[in-house]
């Protein structure tokens, strides 16, 4: 019989996955990537439907050889069971998604990947198929650079829901988590970052995702750790296929944020905390910035996207780059849709603040950059308007999208 070979990436549940022999059916170990040069090998018979749809999504990114008699029927093709709300979660109806798939290892190591470099990938099950590769929205969780997951601790489909929307406008959903600080600095959670998205990139087409069609979102923390990334060199994102950023309630100036924690003399809120003791409104005391962005303040304009764009608009401006666009920040080229809370803190400042540097420049010409405030929202709910579960009142209106669904998946497709 013809073996079926799988690449690493599929042994995400490898329970899910069946030597059937002669004799009778036998699990697969656990630990098979370490013993086999693939994470598993199927034989053409008796394959779970699990499975048929792995193989059958390959098939259509051309990135495995099927046998042409090899055509699973829509009716064998199932999503995966294992969801953070268990086996038989009914927000999945649908929607494929696949769950804990490492994007980095280090393959000189003995360990396992980190947890944190995990992601979960959604998409519609909806016909017909063959489709065309969908959009794709990697997706970054926030929590203050310190805390939060993919799975939020409290609130388990706080982020999923955001894949679940995803998939439910026609968008195939990346979900990633990435290290936190104080275990690493910031610069170290950006560069996580660009590990997902370099294997969203490389691997999303298996998925029925266009590498070519990227667009990089989170919210508060992750959205300033994907405008950080964002500011750097054009040639180094366009090759990463990023189309488009969208921004939720992000902190785009960290100047600001140690300012409102009572550092420097402190203004507004901060002042009122007392010097070296004061929070922010996002409960950053000046004493947590240095454990989070180091102790050296000369390094933190780094990390703000705000001083980022204006240093490489100075450079322009001084250098024999001028008008080459060699030392434009890919920020200041693809559209952006930077979004806020109507209760958001200080954040609003800071998008206004971004935006006003964006335009100030002569980079990006016509670019659409885009800004909004969802009403009735603060900077705890507001990334709950994406695949948030309808209200009772709202029961009869599933077909419907939040605000905030129109405003992301409309800017989505827009620029895709």
């Amino acid at each position: 019989m013809n073996a079926l070979l799988c690449p690493r990436w599929c042994s995400v549940r490898p329970a899910w996955l069946v030597f059937p022999t002669s004799a009778s059916p036998v699990l697969i170990i656990r630990h098979a990537r370490s013993l086999f040069p693939f994470s598993f090998v199927l034989l053409e018979t008796s394959i779970s439907p699990h499975v048929i749809q792995v193989l059958y999504l390959m098939q259509r990114s051309r990135s495995l050889p099927i046998k042409p008699s090899f055509r699973p029927s829509l009716s064998q093709l199932h999503r995966p069971h294992s969801t953070p709300g268990g086996p038989s979660d009914p927000s999945l109806s649908g929607i494929y998604a696949w769950f804990d798939i490492p994007y980095h290892h280090d393959h000189l190591s003995p360990l396992p990947p980190d947890p944190k470099h995990h992601l979960d990938v959604f998409l519609s099950s909806s016909g017909p198929f063959p489709r065309r590769p969908q959009p794709v929205f990697l997706f970054v969780h926030g929590g203050l650079w310190m805390r939060g997951d993919r799975r939020h601790p409290y609130r388990p489909h706080l982020y999923s829901n955001v894949g679940l929307a995803c998939a439910r406008a026609n968008v195939v959903g990346v979900v990633i988590s990435y290290r936190l600080a104080p275990a690493v600095t910031v610069m170290e959670q950006v560069r996580d970052v660009r590990r997902a998205l370099e294997w969203t990139h490389k691997e999303v087409g298996r998925f029925g995702g266009d590498p070519g069609r990227i667009f990089l979102g989170g919210v508060s923390a992750g959205a300033h750790l994907c405008a950080t990334l964002l500011t750097e060199e054009r040639s180094e994102i366009k090759n990463k296929g990023v189309q488009g950023f969208v921004g939720l309630s992000g902190v785009y100036n960290i100047e600001r944020l140690w300012r409102l924690g009572g550092g420097g003399g402190g203004e507004g809120e901060g002042e009122r905390g007392g010097e070296g003791g004061g929070r922010g409104g996002l409960g950053l005391s000046s004493m947590m910035i240095p454990m989070i962005f180091g102790d050296d303040e000369t390094n933190w304009p780094r990390a703000s996207p705000v001083h980022a764009i204006r240093r490489a608009r100075r450079r322009r401006e001084e250098g024999g780059e001028a008008g080459s666009g060699g030392s434009s920040a890919a920020l200041e080229l693809v559209p952006l849709l930077l979004l806020n809370a109507e209760r958001d803190f200080h954040l609003n400042e800071d998008t206004e603040e971004l935006l006003k540097e964006l335009r100030g420049g002569r980079e990006g010409g016509d670019v659409e950059r885009a800004r909004a405030v969802v009403p009735g929202t603060d900077h705890l709910s507001l990334v709950e308007g994406l695949g948030a579960k309808r209200g009772k009142e709202e029961e009869g209106r599933e077909g419907e999208r939040s605000v905030l669904e129109d405003l992301v998946f409309s800017f989505i497709h827009r620029h895709a």
